[in-house]
């Protein structure tokens, strides 16, 4: 992954003026087949500078500038749970280390009323693995950002065992903390 930002910052360090049209990356893939860390080395890789050169020559033999790059990621907006959209898009801020400036295309996972759409989806089917994830990262901000949720953290770790219990079968010596 790390190739393809090598390959944008090299066309866009040695092209006179692609730098000024070439400027950002979004990706908007379908958000319940991929996971938002599929993308996260090419965004952390383009936002090193490590890879960018930040002058180009151009066409007239002057030093130009090369503007940095813009990001943009489409999450929260296609999920089949309140929770997988809420945390797309928690993941998309911290691991894609987003910045001022930066987008979350739509996110509209942050702007769903939480009790209207628990009336109108009360039975919701998503994968086990997913469910797992959800549960783990909500307890994650339960036990190390201290949020407060109506739910007992020893409740919601046997959740997350008992899920642990039907993904790997054998759980032995396993922990929510390992798990997570």
């Amino acid at each position: 992954m790390a190739a393809y930002a090598k390959a944008i910052e090299e066309l866009r360090s040695t092209m006179p003026l692609l730098g000024k049209y070439v400027v950002g990356i979004d990706a908007a893939s379908e958000e319940n087949q991929t996971e938002p860390w599929i993308f996260a080395p090419v965004y952390n890789a383009i936002r090193n500078k490590r890879i960018t050169k930040p002058v180009i020559e151009g066409g007239d033999g002057r030093i130009e500038r090369v503007n940095n790059i813009g990001f943009t990621y489409h999450v929260g907006e296609e999920f089949r749970h309140l929770l997988s959209g809420l945390r797309h898009i928690d993941e998309v801020i911290e691991h894609f280390h987003y910045k001022p400036g930066d987008r979350l295309g739509h996110a509209i996972a942050l702007g769903v009323d939480v009790k209207y759409w628990m009336e109108r989806n009360t039975v919701v089917i998503i994968p086990v693995m997913e469910h797992l994830e959800n549960l783990l990262w909500l307890w994650g901000n339960m036990v190390y950002d201290n949020w407060i949720i109506e739910i007992a953290v020893e409740a919601l770790e046997g959740k997350i065992l008992n899920l642990a219990k039907m993904i790997y079968d054998d759980v032995a010596g396993m922990s929510v903390h390992t798990l997570y």
